[in-house]
């Protein structure tokens, strides 16, 4: 059993995830942690070095490498689901959750993260706002095609514990 949470930077999928790791009792990946351990590397010194396709590919690679795994929570990059039909591969593996976020949350989520964000890293801030929107529109029909659609601000770790044991007919862990 395979949990999936997309979304865009900044809208909890990592802080979310560990959470509804340990209240399952199962493992967690954040699939920029685990690329950046395997390239010996941070996402944005790969980005800088071989580029956006490089990494893409890398994310589509690393699907493959974690679809069989059983109780596991994964915390994808904000771009992962978007390329190279990696959202079907996810939704083939796993159950995915989208956790959705508006504009005013993540951009103060992630203000004092820019540096740690290859897409963020070379925009002016007073163009964050407006780079975050398009991007945001861009992303949005895909991140609509995950299985079920939570509001990230204001959630409780609850509402995404009850949507794994409804999905997967587990037992209650109240």
């Amino acid at each position: 059993m395979l949990v999936y949470l997309i979304g865009f930077m900044g809208s909890g999928k990592t802080t979310q995830g560990r959470k509804l790791a340990k209240a399952l009792s199962w493992d967690f990946i954040d699939t920029d942690e685990w690329l950046e351990k395997q390239e010996n590397s941070s996402v944005n010194e790969i980005f800088k070095a071989k580029g956006e396709a490089y990494f893409r590919d890398l994310e589509t690679n690393l699907i493959g490498q974690i679809a069989t795994r059983k109780n596991t929570i994964v915390a994808t990059g904000g771009g992962m689901p978007c390329f190279n039909q990696n959202l079907d591969l996810l939704k083939q593996s796993g159950l995915v959750i989208y956790l959705k976020a508006g504009l005013g949350c993540i951009m103060q989520r992630i203000l004092n993260e820019r540096d740690k964000r290859p897409l963020l890293s070379v925009i002016e801030p007073n163009e964050l706002a407006d780079f975050i929107s398009d991007k945001l529109d861009e992303r949005k029909p895909c991140y609509q095609n995950a299985h079920y659609t939570v509001l990230s601000k204001g959630m409780k770790i609850q509402a995404l514990i009850d949507i794994v044991q409804q999905h997967y007919q587990l037992k209650s862990t109240k």
